[in-house]
């Protein structure tokens, strides 16, 4: 298999790094001595644009407010799944008093109602901020 300059120029960034393997090493350094002129790339300005740049560094305060920000999205999330959680139940509840079992969607299916809305109202709420969580 013959090697181009396009699969060279493509290594080249790693090699100039030095994050190639042996092989890959010894493969680049003998297309240099086959092809001198392209070996010249290897010091150009133009070459020195392909080496990976560190990352900019991010200011300590930045990641400080993403983390608490993260940090009190995910206990509203918490907050808003256990009330989700209550008030769909809460239709289905019952109250024992004088020998006699009183549920609440039966004796008053309006108040059971209610409750069913809050909790739809905070389980829609749930779901909008999973999602924002995710593309956070």
């Amino acid at each position: 298999m013959k090697v181009t300059k396009d699969v060279i120029a493509d290594l080249l960034p790693l090699y100039q790094a030095n994050e190639c393997s042996q092989d890959t090493k010894i493969l680049v350094d003998e297309f240099f001595r086959d092809n001198p002129d392209f070996a010249r790339m290897k010091s150009s300005p133009s070459a020195q644009l392909l080496r990976p740049e560190a990352a900019p560094a991010i200011p300590r305060d930045i990641e400080l407010r993403a983390f608490t920000r993260t940090r009190k999205l995910l206990r509203w999330r918490s907050t808003l799944l256990a009330l989700a959680i209550f008030f769909s139940l809460v239709p289905m509840s019952f109250l024992y008093v004088n020998g006699r079992f009183y549920w609440l969607w039966r004796e008053s299916p309006e108040s059971a109602a209610v409750y069913f809305i809050v909790g739809l109202v905070f389980w829609v709420s749930y779901a909008v901020l999973r999602r924002n969580l995710k593309d956070f």
